[in-house]
């Protein structure tokens, strides 16, 4: 199991890559969970008690250092996902997540992270580059393309991920 954070700035393709992540898991066989929607079969996790239920599957969290935040480590709601995402190999769950800065998550989560992945679109957004780093080292495992258009389709690019409900 695996704990993978795509970082980049705003439009960088965080989102689509997430989405593109999740969607060859669901076609290797894999269940699906996420925090925000998709036009595909998923399961929608808005609330603690969802969340601690996830077994076996991809679980695709955009905007996830909204629920971690760094500033607020102690929080009920960042108890309760860290004590989640610390099991996750336990529960059989890959974990990925977006954020526009590594920073912005709480450090324990920082540090249980094996992969940061950083994508970049081009400049007609028809295509996207993923490289995928190994954490903390920064060595390159991995690095390739994918065609965009399929998966820009697959959700919304406007849609706000809502607060994790306690």
């Amino acid at each position: 199991m695996v704990l993978m954070a795509i970082t980049g700035n705003l439009g960088a393709g965080k989102t689509l890559c997430l989405t593109y992540l999740a969607y060859r898991n669901l076609m290797k066989g894999l269940k699906i969970f996420s925090n925000y929607e998709l036009e595909f079969p998923h399961e929608f996790v808005s609330t603690v008690k969802t969340l601690d239920k996830m077994q076996n599957g991809f679980f695709a969290g955009d905007e996830l250092w909204s629920w971690l935040d760094a500033r607020v480590s102690s929080s009920k709601r960042n108890r309760a996902v860290n004590k989640i995402l610390l099991s996750s190999r336990k529960r059989g769950i890959h974990f990925a997540y977006t954020t526009q800065s590594f920073r912005q998550t709480d450090i324990r989560i920082r540090k249980i992270t094996d992969f940061i992945a950083v994508p970049n679109l081009s400049p007609n957004n028809d295509w996207c580059r993923l490289v995928i780093y190994n954490n903390p080292t920064l060595d390159v495992l991995r690095a390739f393309k994918f065609k965009t258009n399929k998966y820009f389709d697959l959700y919304d690019t406007k849609e706000e991920v809502s607060v994790l409900e306690i």
